[in-house]
């Protein structure tokens, strides 16, 4: 039923309503734009296959009214925490103030949560949901959803633009005096070896 009304809206509407995205585009899944959802939300996040805004569950139908565009992808994180072993706890008592040696803090710790995604194309304004990975999608379409799962986000691509040109996370400026200091020439030349 969700796959025959997804097939009719994107007859009715085009392929205007889902685009791949481009280098530039950027992409919001990890939190809403309006609120502090995120797919580990009780109700996930939306992200918009057209704009590519990431909305909580609040939102997204204000964002429908707004821009009618009927696709979206549910992005649903759930953590897990793993059992732990007693017999790992004992093992792992610390007795030496040392890293990474038996007795000392492990540098391995192990994971503590396992992460489950459950990720689904929604349709508005129904609600109509179309659990992914699906073969009966259009192949433009699982390109598309392919290409917003994979791409960087937006936080992390600002992230990474805001760390260029700097060294050890802190941004060095060039002093006013440092720009006409003049260097002199002593004729020694000393080799690092």
């Amino acid at each position: 039923m969700a796959l025959d009304l997804f097939m009719n809206r994107l007859r009715e509407s085009g392929t205007q309503q889902i685009r791949t995205p481009l280098s530039g585009d950027k992409i919001y899944k990890d939190e809403c734009i309006f609120s502090f959802d995120s797919p580990e939300s009780e109700t996930g996040l939306y992200v918009c296959m057209n704009t590519f805004l990431g909305l909580g569950r609040k939102h997204v139908e204000r964002h429908y009214r707004k821009t009618r565009n009927n696709f979206y992808l549910h992005l649903r994180r759930i953590k897990k925490e793993l059992p732990v072993e007693k017999k790992e706890e004992e093992e792992n008592k610390v007795t030496k103030m040392a890293i990474g040696v038996a007795g000392g803090f492990s540098v391995d710790c192990g994971k503590k949560y396992e992460y489950e995604e459950i990720n689904s194309l929604v349709i508005l304004p129904e609600f109509a949901s179309i659990p992914l990975p699906n073969s009966d999608l259009p192949q433009m379409v699982k390109i598309s959803i392919a290409a917003v799962l994979s791409a960087d986000s937006a936080a992390r691509l600002e992230e990474a633009a805001a760390m260029s040109g700097t060294w050890d996370g802190e941004k060095r400026a060039i002093s006013r005096h440092a720009e006409n200091l003049l260097q002199l020439d002593t004729g020694d030349r000393k080799s690092v070896v």
